[in-house]
């Protein structure tokens, strides 16, 4: 594919929704911390994004959401919802998860 993608970064730096996973040396024009900025991007044609089907539904008019079937992702997702502090349990969790994403995107193609 040689679409520009438009990487996605948390409030921390930590990548978010980047690339298709399954790509080898995806062309990244842009990583922005904003969905906004995002969407911006890709309603510009400056290139496309990953977003959580959750998301799908919420996308700007003029972008189109298509599900992709792709038999060498076998990845999972998962989310963390919680409102208020987060406890000592839960925010070892969540590094623990960060971290193994980090690898998980470190590893060569």
């Amino acid at each position: 594919m040689d679409e520009g993608w438009v990487a996605g970064r948390g409030a921390r730096g930590e990548p978010q929704f980047g690339a298709w996973p399954t790509l080898t040396g995806p062309r990244v024009v842009a990583e922005l911390g904003d969905w906004s900025a995002r969407f911006g991007f890709v309603a510009a044609g400056l290139g496309v994004t990953t977003v959580p089907r959750l998301v799908a539904a919420a996308v700007p008019a003029g972008i189109v959401c298509v599900d992709v079937d792709d038999p060498n992702w076998t990845g999972r997702s998962m989310g963390l919802a919680r409102i208020g502090a987060l406890t000592g349990a839960a925010v070892a969790v969540r590094s623990a998860l960060v971290e193994e994403a980090r690898l998980i995107a470190e590893r060569p193609g």
